[in-house]
């Protein structure tokens, strides 16, 4: 998203692995990113719910809705020296693929 020109300050996850603190740390320190997990686990669950509210009249917007029931969790900041580890372990693997299939010229017309 960024080499499209877009910011991106920080990533929100969700789904069973937004449980999973470690691969949220390990996501942050590859990335660089600020890493936000949700309260409530089953985002599916609060977008039906928000939904609904919306139908009975409760909220005015699906954005209102969503304004009140979701929550943050966890929040995962990068770390330095693991950013670091990875970055190393990314430039042996591409050092890697590009000895198995040669460098990658962009897609062919």
């Amino acid at each position: 998203m960024e080499s499209a020109g877009a910011a991106v300050d920080e990533l929100r996850v969700a789904g069973a692995a937004a449980g999973n603190d470690l691969l949220s740390q390990i996501k942050a320190d590859v990335t660089g990113k600020r890493v936000v997990a949700p309260a409530c686990k089953e985002t599916e669950l609060l977008g039906l719910a928000a939904i609904g509210s919306c139908a009975l009249g409760k909220h005015g917007s699906f954005a209102e809705a969503a304004q009140a029931f979701a929550r943050d969790g966890g929040v995962f900041l990068p770390g330095a020296e693991n950013a670091a580890l990875y970055d190393d372990l990314f430039g042996k693997y591409r050092e890697m693929r590009d000895g198995l299939f040669g460098k990658r010229r962009g897609p062919k017309a």
